[in-house]
């Protein structure tokens, strides 16, 4: 097939595939009651019995099937149906019947249509039927009913229901042929689908239960309907809307009798698209019914009257989960009950593909439209109120069942047989609650390189109350069933599935790689992604993203030569690339670049998976590509350990620390760098008016750890009397600096004997020049004068130190003689 023709098949299989998501119409209901209206429903008969229904609750009960049903016989596409057929009063005594049974029965009451006045009309036959038959036959008014069913067209979803309301058995006399009759017609009920519902009541009907049990032999209740008997009749309107809940998938609560003022919860936790509230009295008018806050009731309040009751009824829609009515009726005397409807909204979500390392989600935000043949999956089937209200629903059986293609009709090519929900998967979701489905299509019959329409179909059934059979509340199936499209199985395997890197072992910023390929049993199915390069992404499994902080940390991946990275990280490989046929089933290679690991031991042996996905709807969620794992050892880095030192080296190379320090301590006195300077500072005599001879003296030297490291400190420089000028330190071999000490105030003598004052900087030190005279005043009448110098290494004596009080120098001559060296001549200790 080439690419064009399969891309009108694969138009043609989507136009299908719309086609059959459109829903049909709503199903109809067509019930058919067969109401008893023997004597002994109002008179005693000579035999003892009766009467059964002195107060016509038989009539009341079916009145309020009609109201409960809500018959419509014109709604377009699937109209309802709703027929009474009473007993006739003059069918011939058993003697007389000959081989035959009956086969009249009195005049049909039919519904015409759902207006009130055509209401009207039905009560007012019904009500004036009377209890005038001579004689009790079941056959002839069952066969009658239905015969009339199975006159009228119906869809699959119709609901068929038979209903016999009755006060005995058949005469004795017929009760054998009346028995064989019967087994024949539920026969003929099963295989068509039809329920038959029996409500029975009086003395007769509970001694004579075993006659009734014969009509539900061999069917245990499940497919033909349910019994219900009542001894005494007290209680046959209410079995009356168990009978109706059974067979029109309704859940009843009966509240039962209370104040005329209580509070009711109608939705009762299930979201009902529609309840009805029933209120019953035993005796007198139709009770009253109002409700607080106001509801939706479209049909108004129905009501109705016999001799022994009378009872209101409406239904009710919108109802919201979380609210809570106020009741009030007109007495004490009155019963109610609810009936909540179940009725469901079917609908498929993605689930998950089922991979052999585990689940993985499909995409939640796309409705699932393809699936890959031969591939498990899990669906989910969400079931929720169909008025789109979001709450909880009541527990179904959930049924499911896979077809091929839709041949004719509601017949497909193949079917599965019907599957359960994964158990304990039901749970609350989004506006109602979901089921998890396994499921697996089958490949292409017919070609298996082509995709098909498959079909899925759901049906949810419930069950009222127990020995009540199972009722269909929702169903996608023919027309509405889910249609998917299956694609051909495509199984890619890696070859080999895992290996480990060469070298195994990384350390920080160590490269190891592996190889692997991909292989496909049949390559020509690579067709059927009508493409010559299919897209191949690759990403790191998302399950080894905690190692990204510990042994991967900062570490780089590869996958044939271009950067990869953990799910949703910026790479080309993420993004998808292109590849032809050969290069996607060659060879390929994933490399692992360590950056600086964050363990403190090696590793254990470590899987690293990379995930590989076919970026092609279907397969992009089927995940066709086995993962492929690589195995590696990751080796921490190293801190310095302290284990392993050579102590015996350290100790040597302190002791010669220490003589080098004891070296230098002894030669950096008598080596002073740069050179060895030299201050005088001298008092002027009371009557002189310009400086003395200076007597020179050395700095006091740095500590030596001031030195060792080379430090230049201020020294503190005194007088004779230890009197504290300032701080003195030298800069250069031309200048000093002189922080003064508080209140003293510092001038230079010129050369023609003048005080010029010199202004300190902003940290309070004033330059000075070497060979100058300064003079350093202050109050009080104190005065010094200043000469800063410098003297040859050679010339100074090793025992430098600060003069102190009564310390003598010599003097050196005035002027002072320099060479151009700058030596100072003549210089001792003192």
């Amino acid at each position: 097939m080439n690419r064009f023709a399969r891309g009108c098949y694969r138009w043609l299989l989507g136009l299908g595939l719309l086609v059959g998501l459109v829903g049909g119409a709503s199903a109809a209901n067509q019930v058919a009651v067969v109401l008893d209206t023997s004597l002994s429903m109002q008179v005693r008969l000579r035999d003892g019995t009766g009467p059964n229904d002195p107060g016509r609750l038989a009539v009341l009960a079916t009145m309020l099937l009609y109201d409960l049903v809500d018959p419509n016989p014109r709604r377009p596409g699937s109209p309802d149906h709703f027929v009474v057929f009473p007993f006739q009063s003059d069918w011939p005594a058993p003697r007389d019947l000959g081989d035959a049974l009956p086969t009249g029965t009195g005049v049909p009451i039919v519904a015409t249509d759902q207006s009130a006045a055509a209401r009207e009309a039905f009560w007012a036959a019904l009500h004036a039927l009377p209890y005038d038959g001579r004689y009790t036959y079941f056959y002839p008014g069952l066969r009658a009913a239905f015969a009339a069913l199975l006159g009228r067209p119906a869809a699959a979803d119709d609901r068929r229901v038979l209903v016999l309301v009755t006060d005995g058995v058949p005469e004795p006399e017929a009760m054998d042929r009346e028995a064989a009759a019967l087994t024949d017609l539920r026969r003929e009920l099963l295989a068509a689908g039809v329920q038959l519902y029996v409500l029975a009541f009086g003395p007769t009907a509970h001694r004579d239960r075993a006659f009734f049990d014969t009509l539900y032999a061999d069917s245990d209740g499940a497919a033909l309907g349910a019994l219900f008997i009542d001894p005494s009749g007290h209680d046959l309107v209410l079995n009356m809307t168990r009978l109706f809940a059974g067979a029109f998938g309704y859940l009843v609560e009966h509240v039962g009798g209370g104040a005329r003022q209580r509070t009711l919860d109608l939705a009762g936790d299930v979201t009902p698209p529609k309840v009805a509230l029933l209120a019953l009295r035993r005796d007198g008018a139709p009770p009253a019914q109002t409700l607080v806050p106001a509801v939706n009731s479209a049909r108004g309040l129905l009501t109705a009257r016999e001799l022994g009751a009378a009872y209101s009824v409406q239904a009710i829609e919108g109802l919201r989960p979380d609210h809570h009515y106020t009741f009030t009726t007109d007495g004490d005397d009155v019963e109610v009950a609810i009936l909540r409807q179940i009725a469901t909204e079917l609908s498929l979500l993605p689930g998950h593909f089922e991979g052999p390392d585990g689940a993985i989600p499909m995409d939640a935000g796309r409705p699932l439209r393809r699936v890959v043949a031969e591939t498990p999956f899990v669906l989910r089937v969400q079931a929720r109120s169909p008025t789109g209200t979001p709450g909880n629903q009541p527990d179904f059986n959930i049924a499911v069942k896979l077809h091929g293609p839709l041949a004719a009709g509601c017949s497909y090519d193949w079917s599965d047989d019907f599957g359960a929900p994964i158990a304990g998967s039901r749970r609350r979701f989004g506006p109602g609650v979901t089921y998890d489905v396994r499921l697996r299509f089958r490949e292409n019959d017919k070609d298996q390189t082509q995709p098909y329409r498959g079909h899925v179909e759901v049906s949810a059934r419930h069950r009222a109350g127990p020995g009540l059979p199972e009722q269909a509340v929702a169903a996608l199936r023919c027309a509405t069933a889910h249609a998917l499209e299956v694609w051909p199985r495509l199984a890619f395997r890696t070859l080999p599935p895992d290996a480990t890197l060469d070298p195994a072992s990384l350390a920080r910023q160590q490269r190891g790689c592996a190889r692997f390929r991909l292989e496909l049993d049949d390559p020509a199915r690579l067709g059927v992604l009508d493409t010559d390069t299919p897209r191949l992404r690759a990403w790191l499994d998302p399950s080894a993203a905690a190692l990204a902080a510990g042994p991967f940390a900062g570490a780089a991946f590869s996958l044939d030569g271009k950067p990869l990275g953990w799910p949703g990280a910026d790479t080309p490989w993420h993004a998808g690339q292109a590849l032809t046929p050969p290069q996607l089933l060659g060879e390929h290679e994933f490399c692992v670049t360590l950056g600086t690991p964050q363990i403190v031991e090696p590793s254990a042996d470590l899987d690293l998976p990379l995930q590989l996905m076919l970026d092609h709807s279907p397969y992009d969620d089927f995940r066709v590509i086995e993962p492929f794992v690589a195995k590696l050892r990751v080796l921490p880095v190293r801190p310095p350990s302290l284990d392993h030192f050579p102590w015996d080296a350290l100790w040597a190379l302190l002791l010669a620390l220490l003589a080098l320090l004891a070296a230098l301590r002894w030669w950096l006195p008598r080596y002073p760098l740069p050179r060895a300077f030299a201050v005088s500072l001298w008092a002027p005599p009371a009557t002189a008016d310009g400086p003395a001879a200076p007597l020179w003296q050395p700095l006091p030297e740095p500590a030596w750890w001031q030195r060792l490291v080379g430090l230049n400190p201020p020294r503190p420089l005194r007088d004779g009397a230890d009197h504290l000028v300032g701080w003195i330190k030298p800069l250069d071999q031309e200048l000093y600096t002189l922080r003064p000490a508080p209140g003293l105030v510092v001038s230079q003598s010129t050369a023609d004997g003048k005080l010029t004052r010199v202004a300190p900087n902003r940290g309070g030190r004033t330059a000075l020049s070497v060979w100058s005279d300064y003079r350093l005043a202050g109050d009080h009448g104190r005065c010094w004068w200043l000469r800063v110098g410098y003297a040859a290494p050679a010339l100074v004596h090793r025992h430098w130190r600060t003069r102190r009080p009564g310390d003598d120098g010599e003097r050196l001559p005035l002027p002072l003689e320099t060479s151009a060296a700058g030596l100072l001549t003549g210089l001792h200790a003192s």
